[in-house]
């Protein structure tokens, strides 16, 4: 026998955010199906049928209706003391959850290196080019043993993430 789904809750106010938000065109495509994911679920449609309708994982239905329950009521607290800011914890109970991720494998000390070998001019390192290119960079972190390995694009990473 199967189980069903416990059907989601929304207001009238809750609902026209959402469909605003699963309509629009200049929002993340995540929210957009996330939305539309809390929508088809308080009309009460199947996991399956959410699934199908938004070209997901049947997990990720389940795992959004279950975060949209454990969200209604401080949102139905937020409406009704604070309705200005309802889009916003909307958007915020729709956001993914933090996760930490893999350690870094590069210390920041090693970071500073390799950007700091990019402020200075190729000639300074006794290299014969004007100006620096990732894999250059690459061959002098190597040379200097500030790593042992590394691709051009993670030097491209650091540089961007620090404006370089």
């Amino acid at each position: 026998m199967k189980l069903k789904a416990t059907t989601i809750l929304t207001t009238e106010k809750q609902r026209i955010i959402l469909e605003k938000l699963s309509k629009g065109t200049s929002i993340s495509l995540n929210y957009k199906t996330r939305s539309k994911i809390i929508l088809l679920a308080s009309e009460g449609l199947s996991h399956g049928k959410i699934a199908k309708e938004c070209n997901v994982d049947i997990t990720t239905v389940r795992k959004w209706r279950k975060r949209w329950l454990k969200k209604y009521p401080e949102l139905l607290k937020v409406e009704e003391e604070h309705p200005r800011r309802l889009k916003s914890a909307i958007e915020s109970a729709l956001e993914d959850e933090y996760r930490s991720g893999s350690p870094g494998k590069f210390t920041d000390e090693q970071q500073a290196h390799i950007i700091n070998i990019s402020l200075q001019s190729p000639k300074f390192y006794g290299l014969e080019i004007s100006e620096w290119t990732y894999p250059a960079i690459v061959k002098e972190a190597i040379r200097q043993k500030i790593v042992e390995n590394i691709s051009a694009s993670q030097v491209s990473r650091f540089l961007k993430r620090y404006r370089y």
